[in-house]
């Protein structure tokens, strides 16, 4: 004997209807879940607590949440080139222009030029906009990302292969 859930089939359908939709989108929700889980802020918080990854202590925290994930992968090739962009493409941005010059073996020039993205005007303390002498609005200009140049050369040291000597150039 069939188990009957409503009192026709019709209701019953709908029921299941219903189900399969919120089913769908349930199974949707963790695809994207798990699609983006290596890059979660919790995660990148939850291995610098840790301790997890060679670089802690190296840099600040802040930019380990943010580039966290790139180091994970860039540590599979790790002393790759394709490792060094992966790390300087998540700092700077994707538009970032990375050239990279062989001096000889195991010596590399790095130069890194980032496009500028936070522009802000320069307020007087009474709260006017600042202009020029030719009457231009002034503006400042800063990098994506505000680490210094040190903590960069630390996190590519970490990832080189041993005896290789980097130079970093930023523009």
């Amino acid at each position: 004997m069939v188990q009957k859930f409503s009192r026709n089939d019709a209701d019953e359908d709908k029921f299941i209807a219903v189900w399969e939709a919120m089913l769908e989108q349930t199974f949707a929700d963790l695809a994207e879940y798990f699609a983006n889980a290596d890059k979660s802020p919790a995660l990148g918080n939850a291995l610098w607590e840790a301790n997890a990854v060679d670089v802690w202590g190296i840099i600040e925290r802040s930019f380990f949440i943010k580039i966290f994930d790139e180091l994970i992968k860039a540590g599979y090739n790790a002393g790759s080139i394709d490792s060094y962009c992966r790390i300087l493409y998540a700092l700077f941005g994707a538009e970032t222009a990375i050239e990279i010059v062989i001096n000889g073996p195991l010596d590399l020039t790095i130069n890194v030029t980032a496009e500028y993205e936070n522009l802000a005007l320069w307020l007087s303390k009474a709260g006017e906009i600042m202009l020029s002498k030719e009457g231009d609005l002034l503006f400042f200009k800063t990098f994506l990302t505000d680490i210094p140049l040190s903590q960069l050369q630390s996190i590519i040291r970490a990832i080189a292969n041993a005896g290789t000597k980097i130079t970093l150039n930023l523009n």
